[in-house]
């Protein structure tokens, strides 16, 4: 058991939640139940990039969710 409560509901929220109930195509088998993180965020009309740490010469300050 984590103390990460706010990711916990998140993704106990995300598996209830298939890509076929808000209008996304599902690619395939998947090992886990629910919505991937980056349907949500193309289901919120956000990007999720993986964060990309300051020092790496990749950071861009418009870094998305991890």
């Amino acid at each position: 058991m984590t103390d990460n409560h706010l990711g916990e509901f998140l993704r106990a929220r995300r598996a209830t939640v298939r890509p076929e109930q808000i209008g996304l195509v599902s690619h395939g088998h998947r090992r886990v139940a629910g919505l991937r993180r980056e349907e949500v965020a193309e289901a919120a009309g956000v990007t999720c990039r993986l964060r990309t740490p300051p020092w790496s010469p990749a950071f861009s300050p418009l870094s998305g969710c991890a």
